[in-house]
């Protein structure tokens, strides 16, 4: 009980924090490995493309979903979108699509084949924690009705 209070005080005052130019180790941590992903991905180091030259062709197919997952610009890193202590992208495939401007088949194609590829990780709707899975749950309450309408 003490450490999900704890969690909930520096997420409360996580804004407050960056104001001050405060930083939590976990987030500059979290923010490092983004920033890391992209070099990678973006081939600016070279080393994945010298390694594995073959998959490193392959996925520049999912160049955009790739940067879009490990590009935090737009979104804060918040320790309630974590899972085994790591920073987990958590997006509804929908918005990906209208961010991306890719067909909703791409995006679920794309994910399914970095998972496989493993890249990536997809957590099972029923491993979510639990603040996780409350807006999972409210997202696809949403999207069933409508689809019911």
């Amino acid at each position: 009980m003490k450490r999900r209070t704890h969690s909930r005080a520096l997420e409360a005052y996580s804004p407050i924090c960056l104001n001050l130019e405060l930083k939590d180790e976990w987030v500059l941590q979290q923010a490092q490995k983004y920033q890391s992903n992209l070099k990678y991905i973006r081939g600016e180091g070279k080393d994945l493309e010298q390694a594995y030259p073959v998959l490193f062709q392959f996925i520049q197919k999912y160049y955009a979903i790739l940067e879009y997952f490990n590009d935090h610009q737009e979104d804060k890193l918040y320790r309630v979108f974590s899972y085994a202590n790591q920073h987990v992208f958590f997006s509804a495939t929908n918005r990906i699509k209208e961010r991306l401007k890719i067909s909703q088949p791409t995006v679920t194609r794309s994910i399914n084949m970095l998972t496989l590829l493993g890249l990536i990780i997809k957590i099972p709707h029923q491993k979510l924690p639990g603040r996780m899975l409350e807006i999972s749950d409210a997202i696809l309450k949403v999207i069933g009705s409508i689809r019911a309408m």
